[in-house]
């Protein structure tokens, strides 16, 4: 009610006790956002999907979905994904012409009968939107950086809210392929490899691929046996093995021993990129950002202007140029594995 006497005021409300209203703390405090979305509807036919277009309460909705995603990263706290079923029932919505001044009550559109919404309100804080509409962007284009941390902080939430241990294991797991993948996928990008010679490198299974390829691209030590990817091999893709494959239940403490190694092989190869900027500046910028340079003492007069003397938006043409190319390489695995016997 406080939300919708900002938006359609009424003459003579009370709005002192309208501030006043508290709402009735079942279990946990739990932090609740109203959204205004507002969308452009041209005529009558438009409120109505066709195989074309969405009707508008859709678009809204992807917008948000859209902004929940990058906001869950720029925060980085295990807050759950917003999803369909986790809105508030009940949708108020209004029309304005584009002529008018105010808004019209045109009635309310019911969702689900879901009442369970809105994450915990210790998990919320304060972030830099400049960083959640870059990570709108960034999303977009399939950013394996960001795909990966998005994964990482749904193993979170099965960790720390859901208390899920198996299901946090198989999160990490997913985490993990992404950010390697992507990380040599971004690196044949950059040394300008075809997309037939990428390929067929990403042809071969992940474990072989990275032991014969990462090494001399990124130096150190990327054995399964005492390398950068042991405890990866280990703790995280053979846990996950004996999760999906024998219905494994692990234990807490496997799963935080799982999520440590993960956040050390994050940060592992974050520091093998930073030694490699000069061949790999663009995919060590996606990796480090700023502040994984300055964290490393690494952010020198060479990395600034380099950056500094990138156009405007250049991160997200990086990321453009490498999803087509990676859907082009993909593409074409999918068509080496359908044919071979």
């Amino acid at each position: 009610m406080k939300a919708f006497n900002r938006v359609h005021p009424q003459p003579g409300a009370d709005t002192a006790s309208l501030a006043s209203l508290d709402d009735e703390v079942v279990d946990l405090p739990r932090y609740r956002t109203i959204v205004e979305a507002v969308t452009f509807v041209a005529c009558a036919d438009d409120l109505i999907a066709t195989e074309m277009k969405p009707d508008p309460l859709t678009r809204c909705l992807d917008a948000l979905f859209e902004f929940h995603r990058a906001y869950r990263i720029a925060s980085n706290t295990p807050t759950d994904e917003l999803t369909y079923a986790q809105l508030f029932p009940l949708v108020l919505t209004f029309r304005r012409a584009l002529s008018d001044d105010v808004v019209t009550p045109d009635g309310t559109i019911h969702l689900s009968d879901n009442l369970k919404f809105g994450p915990l309100a210790e998990h919320l804080g304060s972030v830099d939107l400049a960083l959640v509409a870059e990570g709108v962007a960034r999303l977009r284009f399939g950013d394996p950086v960001l795909n990966f941390v998005e994964r990482k902080i749904d193993a979170q939430y099965e960790l720390s809210v859901k208390g899920k241990h198996a299901n946090a294991v198989i999160q990490l797991a997913i985490a993990c392929e992404v950010v390697l993948d992507g990380l040599l996928g971004l690196a044949l990008w950059e040394e300008g490899v075809s997309d037939t010679d990428a390929a067929a490198v990403f042809s071969s299974d992940i474990t072989p691929r990275l032991k014969s390829e990462c090494g001399s691209r990124f130096g150190g030590n990327w054995s399964l046996d005492t390398g950068i990817l042991s405890s990866w091999f280990e703790d995280v893709a053979g846990m996950r093995n004996r999760i999906v494959h024998a219905g494994y239940q692990p234990t807490a403490a496997e799963a935080k021993r799982a999520d440590a190694v993960v956040v050390t092989l994050a940060e592992r190869i974050s520091d093998r990129l930073c030694d490699k900027f000069r061949r790999y500046p663009r995919t060590a910028w996606l990796f480090l950002g700023q502040a994984g340079f300055e964290r490393r003492s690494r952010y020198s007069n060479r990395v600034k202007t380099w950056i500094d003397g990138q156009p405007a938006n250049a991160v997200l043409d990086w990321l453009r140029d490498y999803s087509k190319w990676r859907d082009s390489v993909d593409a074409q695995v999918q068509r080496r594995r359908r044919s071979s016997p």
